[in-house]
């Protein structure tokens, strides 16, 4: 788990967590989708192979039926571990030590969950066009980890899968479509809509330029 200042990043540990991403994807709260690593090469990204991202509060008091869901499949598939369904998610506000209020628990709650399905096909022609370079500073996975960073790269939509509000449409690998580094497509999504490529290559500009705050308040 990976604490921002305006988001969580929790990613799922267990090389069998993909035959079940399906069942976990309609228990998440709306807004939020389970993802899959883009390469499962190394130890980590196959042992931890989808993540999420929490950038509400509701968002993450909406975690029960998920945490529910993997305590339950973890006490199936460690046989023994009866600890399993004890370990829930506690929201980024809550001190670790903080006392907790006696409350009701336990009501059902029917949630929509929004997916957008991405094409695999788009982003390896992007790739193959762009390069697996970071299209706003330049990054290069292979330079700095070598054979393990090869290929390595995020995909990112210029325009949001969200703003198609369900309507899909065709994907213009080369048009719609870059490679950015994790680091940068966080950044780019720092607001909704997101930033554009070109605006957050000014603000890395201004920053080394004049070390000021160009993040807006």
């Amino acid at each position: 788990m990976y604490h921002y200042k305006y988001h969580v990043k929790v990613y799922l540990y267990g090389k069998y967590i993909l035959d079940v991403s399906h069942e976990i994807q309609k228990l998440m709260p709306p807004g939020v989708l389970l993802e899959t690593r883009p390469t499962l090469r190394t130890n980590a990204e196959i042992s931890m192979p989808c993540f999420f991202v929490l950038r509400t509060e509701e968002q993450s008091r909406s975690m029960e039926p998920v945490l529910r869901y993997l305590s339950e499949y973890r006490s199936k598939s460690f046989a023994g571990s009866e600890i399993a369904a004890d370990n829930y998610w506690h929201s980024p506000s809550e001190s670790e030590g903080a006392e907790a209020n006696a409350a009701e628990e336990g009501n059902r709650t029917d949630i929509l969950v929004n997916k957008y399905e991405r094409d695999r096909k788009n982003r390896e022609l992007c790739i193959r066009k762009y390069g697996a370079l970071c299209s706003v500073c330049g990054f290069d996975f292979s330079v700095a980890y070598g054979e393990i960073g090869r290929g390595y790269i995020h995909v990112h939509h210029l325009t949001s899968l969200a703003a198609l509000k369900g309507k899909a449409r065709k994907i213009d690998p080369v048009r719609d479509l870059r490679p950015v580094c994790p680091n940068c497509h966080e950044m780019l999504h720092r607001c909704d809509p997101p930033y554009t490529i070109d605006q957050l290559k000014e603000i890395i500009a201004n920053e080394k330029a004049y070390g000021q705050k160009s993040f807006p308040v």
